[in-house]
């Protein structure tokens, strides 16, 4: 089942919004939000994010899903529909299926800016990067990228001319 990606403005169910989130990545100039990041509740004040998506790193931290909980007990709600992270892979590898899109590398990018990521691919259970580990990156133009991580369990660079979703599958 595909999760929406929280970003800062999104609601919860208590009332009250997400307020911050990572400065480096955004979705349609909306920052990312991840476990840590704040948020005020409209029942409890301020409180910050306690759950995430432990396989989706984000500047160093879990990125935070639809109906992932902050400190309070409250639940976040999406409002953006085009970075998801899939808990099911549709090709029966033993790894889990990340969409997201690729974004700017810098904001207020013009048109003819590529678009450029890399992905770290981490241990669902630890949170840890996973060097040496095989990873298939299918593009939504249809290009499909493999290859292996690095020492640091990160891809190499995926770029392309504009904005595209992309599923990670990860071979364990």
């Amino acid at each position: 089942m595909s999760k929406p990606i929280i970003c800062v403005g999104d609601a919860l169910d208590h009332g009250g919004s997400v307020v911050s989130g990572t400065p480096f990545t955004d979705l349609d100039g909306r920052a990312m939000a991840r476990v840590g990041d704040h948020a005020v509740c409209g029942r409890h004040g301020p409180t910050s994010i306690v759950s995430g998506d432990s396989t989706l790193i984000v500047d160093g931290q879990a990125v935070a899903r639809h109906g992932d909980k902050a400190a309070c007990g409250a639940m976040l709600i999406s409002s953006q529909a085009h970075a998801f992270v899939d808990e099911d892979t549709k090709s029966g590898t033993s790894g889990r299926g990340v969409h997201t899109s690729m974004l700017p590398e810098a904001a207020g990018a013009s048109a003819s800016t590529r678009f450029s990521r890399t992905f770290m691919i981490c241990n669902s259970a630890s949170g840890r990067p996973l060097p040496w580990t095989p990873y298939r990156v299918t593009l939504a133009d249809g290009r499909v990228i493999e290859g292996t991580t690095d020492e640091e369990g990160l891809t190499r660079e995926v770029t392309a001319a504009m904005a595209l979703n992309a599923i990670i599958e990860v071979f364990a």
